[in-house]
């Protein structure tokens, strides 16, 4: 009886021993990696827009995807020229400064305004979308703003600059310019756009050495100009048609084409 009890302990030990094998054996299942979110942006908002100041409607937008799956979060950035690098968040402080689609914001002075839009995801490497340019004309000049027009200029002799004959174009769409001398002694001030190389100027008013108005010209002039180079090779000459002329056709007298050299 001793001996049967041994013999089936030895063959159970046996046995197990045998199961024990044959699990190492057995394929392990491999545990998948994470898989790190990729943010891919399809559409890009229009690299320029154009409105006009007064009554700025419409909105930039992107358009993104992150795969796999999960929650895509936008902020929309100022930047001070036609680039997605540094920039300023808007915050919350424009409407749709954090969903996909920015508001352009109303109150926009005549020129050029630049945003772009970052998108990110938990875990995912953030993206930039491409710079948008918005183009604000100034109300009724029916063009927009050229930065290069945009300064002081003084009327060039030929020999030197005339500190009391100047034209100032400014960025929000408005100009003012000065000619003292001769039988004119007066400046002028009002709203400016151009288009084409013309600039267009409009609610013109022309006031004397004292401030006061000399007369109203409620209407809408052009003004032909182009850029030339100076001979120096670092400086821009601005060639004009004469301000006094053009902004008052009836009178008699053609200035022609005068140089302005920036202030």
């Amino acid at each position: 009886m001793r001996k049967l009890l041994l013999i089936a302990a030895i063959v159970g030990v046996a046995l197990a021993g045998c199961d024990d094998d044959s699990k190492k054996d057995e394929p392990t299942t491999p545990t998948n990696p994470t898989t790190t979110p990729v943010i891919t942006i399809g559409t890009h908002p229009a690299a320029t827009t154009n409105v006009t100041a007064g009554s700025i409607t419409g909105s930039l937008t992107v358009a993104a995807t992150v795969t796999p799956s999960a929650t895509l979060s936008y902020q929309w950035y100022s930047n001070t020229s036609a680039s997605n690098v540094g920039g300023t968040s808007l915050g919350t402080s424009a409407t749709g400064a954090q969903t996909n689609s920015l508001t352009i914001p109303t109150g926009l002075a005549a020129g050029n305004h630049y945003y772009f839009c970052a998108v990110s995801a938990t875990g995912a490497e953030a993206k930039r979308s491409n710079a948008a340019t918005v183009t604000v004309a100034a109300a009724g000049g029916g063009g927009s703003i050229d930065t290069k027009l945009v300064g002081e200029w003084e009327y060039m002799t030929s020999t030197s600059p005339s500190s009391t004959n100047y034209c100032s174009f400014n960025n929000n769409g408005t100009f003012i310019s000065s000619v003292m001398g001769g039988f004119v002694s007066y400046g002028l001030s009002g709203n400016y756009s151009v288009s084409n190389g013309w600039i267009t100027l409009t609610n013109v008013v022309a006031r004397a050495g004292s401030g006061a108005i000399v007369e109203d010209w409620l209407k809408t002039y052009r003004v032909e100009y182009r850029f030339e180079k100076h001979p120096d090779g670092k400086h821009d000459y601005l060639n004009m048609c004469s301000l006094m002329y053009d902004a008052k056709p009836e009178l008699p007298l053609d200035f022609g084409w005068a140089r302005w050299i920036k202030k």
